[in-house]
């Protein structure tokens, strides 16, 4: 067949015409186009659908990441404040006495340098002293022996003075005396003698006044001799006192830059001791804060940690609890499972019994069997009560063809508790009716696996955990609650007829099922197979179909063989 379909189609190519041979490959390309096109669309929305997922989850996990990451890096950044306080707290101690030292040194050596420059002071100065004593004692006698050089000089010129002058007075005298004797006795040798006696006159005048002028030379020599040796010692004494004088002189100067540099020193130690005032009252300003913030951390710290001992102790003791009312807990679970399984055995025991029954009876004395007491549950149920709807939770609720089908007594009942499963009729003691009051809670219209999701999900609160701690005083009547719950088989009886509709349901489910996986895997085949003829350039009709069994030859750009089932 498959070789009579390929001539045919060569044939057929053959007896087309080049116009229908060329729509015939176009539209056969156009096919091909579009299968392609779809691939590409399959691939890129699932491509994008998974990159939305990764993109999601990648968002979460870096959202976890981040938060503990936010968590450490907090902790650290505690860790590291607590250890910079303390670190600055051991620096500010270390400064500040280091900062003590060196004032209490600088003052100390300030002292010392006022002592030393107050005894170099007094030292200099007294020098200064004795040398300007020494130099006006000497300036003293220098000048007191030119005083009486000065004198003794005045008093020799003097007293020659004056020796002259009574010389003269009396060598006048003596003339006077002659001339008075010659007048008389000469009187008529006036004219002659006094032209003689004026001529004598005018010599002896002129020899006189050649003989003062000569003494005046000659005193005037010896006074300007004094006096050249009156400079000579001034000049000798200015040469030889010279350098003492240059050395007053520096010393002078020295003083005066020293008496600056003592101001100077006082400014500065004004403005230092204005400095440390201010520094002392800024460390006394900054060391009260940091003790009140040391003191504020200390009451943080001794506060945290009482509440992290306190939380411990909470959580130990609270761990502690849950481990007790854990273990009774699984106790108590056990009793219950052990309990239920006994009843799960008498109830197969009961099904095979009823199946052996059924088949010795005919149908209408099966359908009279259960059909009044049914309708007559069914009538009483239309508004069926909370703890009804807790025992038989699958009698109201008709099964979809869709839902999987589920026995009675499965593996995982074993977590729901006895109390749960059988609920007594009279409710004994208050506990009974506070395990059971959030399942209560369940709609009318919810399945049996709805019911047992929610009670396998739902969360015990302190009101759970204080019946599960009380429930040791109910292990003793778990007989009386077994015995109150029999009282309810009499309203199960139309239990059988719908477990048996339920089955029949299941039983068509499941062959609805494998159809569809039949139809499924038919399909899967086909889309591989336009794939790969589009992927490999060849037409849908070219690929052998033997049996319906899928080719076992693959290729890298094949499509993949999936092994979940599509629905």
């Amino acid at each position: 067949m498959k070789g009579k379909k390929k001539g045919g189609l060569a044939t057929r190519l053959a007896r087309m015409s080049d116009e229908e041979r060329t729509k015939y490959l176009q539209r056969k390309a156009d096919v091909e186009e579009e299968a392609r096109r779809r691939k590409e669309q399959l691939l890129s929305n699932f491509m994008k659908n998974k990159l939305k997922k990764e993109d999601g989850f990648s968002r979460l996990n870096i959202a976890k990441i981040n938060q503990y990451w936010h968590q450490i890096m907090r902790a650290d950044k505690c860790e590291y404040m607590r250890k910079d306080v303390e670190h600055l707290k051991k620096w500010i101690n270390k400064t500040i006495a280091i900062k003590n030292n060196t004032i209490k040194k600088l003052i100390d050596e300030l002292d010392w340098q006022e002592d030393l420059y107050g005894k170099n002071f007094q030292a200099h100065s007294k020098h200064i002293d004795n040398i300007l004593a020494f130099h006006y004692k000497n300036l003293d006698e220098i000048a007191n022996q030119y005083k009486n050089d000065q004198k003794l000089l005045l008093y020799v010129g003097s007293t020659e003075k004056h020796e002259i002058e009574e010389q003269n007075q009396t060598e006048v005298e003596h003339l006077k005396t002659i001339i008075y004797g010659q007048e008389d006795t000469f009187k008529h040798e006036e004219t002659e003698i006094r032209e003689f006696y004026l001529k004598r006159m005018d010599e002896a005048l002129s020899d006189y006044k050649m003989e003062v002028r000569q003494m005046q030379k000659e005193r005037d020599k010896i006074v300007c001799a004094l006096w050249k040796q009156l400079s000579n010692i001034v000049i000798t004494y200015i040469q030889q006192t010279e350098l003492k004088r240059l050395h007053l002189m520096e010393l002078q100067k020295l003083d005066s830059a020293a008496s600056l540099t003592i101001t100077q020193h006082d400014q500065e130690i004004s403005k230092q001791e204005q400095e440390l005032k201010k520094l002392q009252h800024e460390y006394n300003k900054l060391y009260a804060s940091q003790e009140e913030r040391i003191q504020q951390l200390q009451d943080e710290i001794e506060s945290t940690t009482k509440s992290f001992f306190r939380m411990r102790k909470t959580l130990m003791h609270d761990l502690n609890q849950d481990e007790k009312q854990l273990a009774h807990l699984t106790a108590a679970s056990n009793k219950a499972i052990t309990f239920i399984e006994s009843k799960c055995v008498k109830g197969h025991h009961l099904l095979h019994l009823a199946r052996t029954c059924e088949k010795l009876e005919s149908d209408r004395e099966r359908m009279r069997n259960w059909d009044t007491d049914f309708e007559s549950d069914v009538k009483s149920k239309k508004k069926p009560s909370e703890k009804q709807l807790i025992t038989l939770p699958s009698l109201t609720k008709i099964r979809p063809k869709t839902s999987v089908p589920k026995p009675p007594f499965i593996k995982h009942t074993r977590q729901l508790r006895s109390e749960e499963v059988f609920q007594p009729h009279i409710e004994t003691t208050e506990t009974f009716a506070i395990k059971t009051r959030l399942v209560r809670n369940v709609p009318i219209k919810e399945d049996s696996i709805t019911i047992e999701k929610k009670v396998l999900s739902r969360k015990l609160t302190k009101s759970d955990i204080t019946s599960q701690s009380k429930s040791s005083s109910l292990s003793t009547s778990s007989n009386n609650i077994s015995k109150a719950g029999w009282s309810h088989l009499s309203k199960l009886e139309g239990l059988w007829l719908t477990y048996n509709k339920v089955e029949l349901d299941c039983i068509g489910m499941r062959k609805e099922k494998k159809i569809i996986l039949q139809e499924n895997e038919k399909l899967k085949e086909a889309i591989r197979n336009v794939l790969e003829a589009s992927a490999l350039g060849q037409s849908t009709l070219n690929v052998k179909h033997g049996s319906g069994s899928s080719s076992k030859r693959r290729f890298a750009f094949s499509a993949p063989i999936s092994s979940s089932t599509v629905y």
